[in-house]
């Protein structure tokens, strides 16, 4: 068995191989500098920031991402009206990677963000680990 400082040293160092491009949507300060701070400093992806779904669809309009790492509750448009915009707007084969973040484990929130077309569901506060499996599962869109 591993502990957590060799599976993130491996995720770092597969993330350097092929690292990401990953857009942080989530307007709580706290929570951006934290991940900002694993995806980049300790996974070795890069990474754009947006406050609100709204400014999210906006990023991807001028940029490719691999991943949007999706805050539920935003205000302006959260994550669940952000992920269905998304899903009608981009194709399937250049439409990113969506992992919703959310502080709520109950099964009708995680229902909700599969039922906007959500891809993966991450719990806050974020397990490095768990963030760094649930990237592995992303394939590279961006050039």
């Amino acid at each position: 068995m591993r502990d957590s400082n060799q599976a993130t040293s491996a995720s770092a160092a597969a993330a350097q191989a092929v690292p990401l491009r990953i857009l942080v949507a989530d307007d709580n300060e706290l929570n951006v500098a934290l991940m900002t701070f694993v995806l980049g400093d300790l996974l070795g992806h890069s990474f754009g920031v947006a406050t609100n779904g709204a400014e999210a669809l906006d990023a991807l309009r001028r940029e490719t991402f691999d991943v949007v790492l999706m805050d539920v509750k935003m205000p302006v448009m959260g994550g669940i009206e952000a992920t269905q915009r998304i899903r009608q707007e981009w194709p399937a084969a250049t439409r990113p990677r969506i992992i919703a973040l959310t502080a709520s484990v109950e099964a009708d929130e995680q229902q909700a963000c599969r039922d906007a077309g959500m891809d993966d569901y991450l719990v806050k506060p974020l397990d490095r680990d768990l963030l760094a499996a649930a990237l592995a599962r992303c394939p590279r869109l961006a050039a």
